[in-house]
């Protein structure tokens, strides 16, 4: 399937927009530093796919895949798409979220549709390089389903099942119940919001901190299999009666880069 013969458990195909951009473009603002360097090298590896380029898109791969690379299946992309990075490994490793258009036959004819898949990436000297990941025995867990590496040349792989979803099912498929949380600003309070996986597949939670005197911020879980809810709930005890702002904090969905903004508010009134 595709360069990567990465063969997905649950493969999601997202329907096309009535309007999509057919030049390849990044989903978000670039950011600076080595996220930025590893964005470089995927849009420059899946753009120049997109121009049948595949011979030139070898100096992408790193030298221990460049076999794999030789004997897949090549695809011209319509269009390409980061969602998200992921730096691992003290910034020597990254996962790529791609959404990448194509054209799918089926018996009804052929259609576009938006594939999501996660790639690989490897700090080489002072550049990265694409690579294949190594077996595991259960698959790679990632937001889209499990994912194991396969023979490249293998052409008895059975057809995936194809579940269709919205164009923002991907940034989307992380939520909150809602995105306030209500404390009384004199009184030790309590209150608790959501957050559930609805993708295919496993996510990281990242909480960011507030430093707010009183303020304790405690997510029930890290990671979120398909399906899976986390509670994130914020306890207040007051050491003083003084005024207090909202304030903001955030989760961000791993490796997409999603960020889900929470606002904390000290305006809830006390409970008879």
């Amino acid at each position: 399937m595709g360069t990567y013969s990465l063969f997905m458990s649950a493969l999601v195909l997202v329907p096309l927009a009535a309007q999509q951009a057919s030049d390849s473009q990044d989903a978000t603002p670039a950011p600076s530093g080595v996220e930025a360097s590893v964005r470089k090298r995927a849009l420059d590896f899946y753009s120049l796919q997109s121009e049948s380029k595949f011979r030139q898109a070898e100096a992408f791969v790193c030298e221990d895949s460049k076999d794999k690379y030789y004997n897949s299946q090549k695809q011209k992309w319509l269009s390409v798409n980061i969602i998200g990075v992921r730096l691992e490994d003290q910034d020597q490793k990254a996962l790529v979220s791609m959404a990448l258009e194509t054209m799918q036959n089926t018996m009804a004819g052929p259609f576009h549709v938006t594939m999501p898949l996660v790639t690989y990436w490897r700090a080489e000297g002072d550049s990265w390089c694409l690579f294949y990941p190594e077996p595991e025995s259960a698959g790679r867990k990632t937001p889209f389903g499990v994912m194991s590496p396969g023979d490249p040349g293998d052409k008895t792989k059975k057809s995936l099942q194809i579940t269709p979803v919205s164009p923002d099912a991907i940034m989307q498929g992380v939520k909150a119940s809602r995105q306030q949380l209500h404390l009384n600003g004199r009184a030790t309070s309590s209150d608790q919001i959501e957050i559930k996986n609805t993708l295919p597949g496993i996510v990281d939670l990242e909480l960011s901190q507030v430093k707010v005197p009183g303020l304790k911020l405690t997510l029930s879980a890290s990671q979120l299999k398909a399906n899976e809810t986390a509670i994130l709930k914020a306890e207040f005890n007051p050491s003083d009666k003084r005024e207090l702002r909202s304030v903001k904090t955030k989760v961000v969905v791993q490796p997409l880069g999603h960020e889900i903004p929470i606002a904390i508010s000290f305006d809830a009134q006390p409970q008879n």
